[in-house]
């Protein structure tokens, strides 16, 4: 079933699951989503258990999660900016506050990267691992 980014053509939902999907994306539980979008709690979770309407909602969940990633990056820009302005401010306990705050972040960064690094070594060396490991010639038993 092809889509172009919202629900199929072809879609197996109906109208009122199309119209429901973007208040259950929306709440922040079951109840509340059924709440929101008028319909039962018991036909919510039949609904939850639907494969078409489960593949929707998560399609909806990972495009909201886009938004707020791009947003996110949007605002680090203007968090560096603040931290830097925010060095020097005659203020002593801002500046240490703020170079705390830089150096935190920093360290961050340092650890996501050779966490990264870590992620990607271990990628490359898995195709060895799994061939070796599948060689009755390597065998353990």
């Amino acid at each position: 079933m092809a889509t172009n980014g919202n629900v199929s053509k072809k879609s197996r939902l109906s109208r009122r699951q199309k119209t429901a999907l973007p208040v259950v994306a929306a709440s922040p539980s079951v109840l509340e989503a059924a709440r929101r979008s008028n319909v039962g709690l018991r036909t919510l979770h039949r609904w939850l258990e639907d494969v078409d309407f489960r593949r929707e909602l998560e399609r909806l969940h990972d495009e909201a999660a886009e938004l707020a990633r791009h947003e996110l990056q949007g605002l680090m820009l203007r968090s560096v900016t603040a931290i830097s302005e925010s060095l020097k401010d005659p203020s002593p306990s801002i500046r240490l506050r703020a170079a705390n705050s830089a150096l935190a972040f920093a360290i961050k960064v340092g650890e996501n990267r050779k966490l990264s690094e870590q992620l990607a070594s271990l990628e490359e060396a898995l195709p060895v691992w799994a061939a070796q490991h599948s060689d009755p010639k390597h065998s353990t038993l």
